[in-house]
């Protein structure tokens, strides 16, 4: 009986000592852990956050059960095509990444064609043809031509960071982790960021576009001695989209800072507990996103 009793008492401490303590799933975290991508979503609609990180779905399987969807036609036009969004956006952002920014229009297409290669995309067929042609139009654009005159000026390629946010009024904190796609100084000493898109996307996804580049534009703005940044979506896919571009100052960036620690603090609030516990569900009807395929499931 004693053996039990102790037991029983030991079982007791045990608990209450796990219950004060951060292996207690009810215990709030001191510091968060996010990608600009995690915080971004959220940021843009929580539901669809619990959705993508906490029951795992993404955009394709819901579509392939959706009664929404229309039924496609097998025939030449609508072949499978070679390469994936996602594929042409690597390829992108790696040609991006290590062409030589001086030199006309006729050498970066022989360096585009020799990236590409590395990538294993050779420059036979319509759609590497294509892919050549977009990322070619980027120099031709205004920032295009900006680093190709931009001299000894600083710029910075696939640039990755850790950014530390602290809430003043207690001990929370967040670790946000991303990577720029490009950073440089004009000729008027202004810091542009650019992120590249190879597809303007949906309307709930250039949404989220402009919320990594105000997080990026914040993790710039701490190290550099500025008032302001612009900051530079730049879609290759559709040359006739324009480069979306706006001004942020530091007090604006500030503020956002501020919106980054509670969007943190509610993800973390929908972590404790039960992980990834479910929001309540907003009525299809009320979203405002329309073109987001998880409204299917409110």
């Amino acid at each position: 009986m004693v053996k039990v009793k102790d037991s029983q008492n030991s079982e007791a401490l045990t608990g209450a000592l796990i219950k004060q303590s951060c292996l207690h799933p009810d215990c709030f975290p001191d510091e968060l852990s996010l990608s600009v991508t995690e915080l971004s979503e959220y940021m843009v609609c929580s539901q669809r956050f619990y959705y993508r990180y906490g029951m795992g779905l993404e955009e394709g399987i819901v579509s392939a059960g959706s009664a929404r969807d229309k039924p496609r036609l097998r025939n030449e036009r609508n072949r499978k095509a070679l390469l994936s969004g996602l594929d042409k956006g690597n390829a992108v952002h790696f040609v991006l990444k290590h062409i030589r920014l001086q030199g006309d229009l006729e050498q970066k297409g022989r360096e585009i064609d020799a990236l590409l290669l590395r990538q294993g995309l050779s420059s036979a067929g319509k759609e590497i043809e294509d892919l050549k042609d977009n990322i070619l139009s980027f120099f031709k654009n205004d920032v295009g031509r900006a680093l190709m005159n931009n001299g000894k000026r600083a710029v910075l390629r696939e640039l990755p960071f850790v950014m530390r946010l602290k809430n003043q009024h207690d001990s929370f904190k967040v670790l946000i982790q991303g990577a720029v796609d490009l950073i440089y100084q004009d000729t008027e000493g202004v810091w542009n960021i650019v992120d590249y898109k190879y597809s303007s996307g949906k309307e709930i996804d250039r949404e989220r576009y402009k919320l990594q580049l105000m997080i990026y534009g914040l993790a710039v703005m701490k190290q550099v001695k500025s008032d302001s940044v612009q900051l530079i979506i730049n879609v290759l896919e559709n040359r006739e989209v324009p480069l979306t571009q706006w001004h942020v100052t530091r007090d604006e960036l500030e503020h956002f800072a501020e919106r980054i620690l509670v969007c943190a603090h509610g993800i973390a609030q929908m972590q404790t507990g039960v992980m990834f516990e479910r929001e309540p569900v907003r009525a299809g009807d009320d979203c405002p996103h329309q073109d987001c395929i998880f409204r299917t499931l409110s």
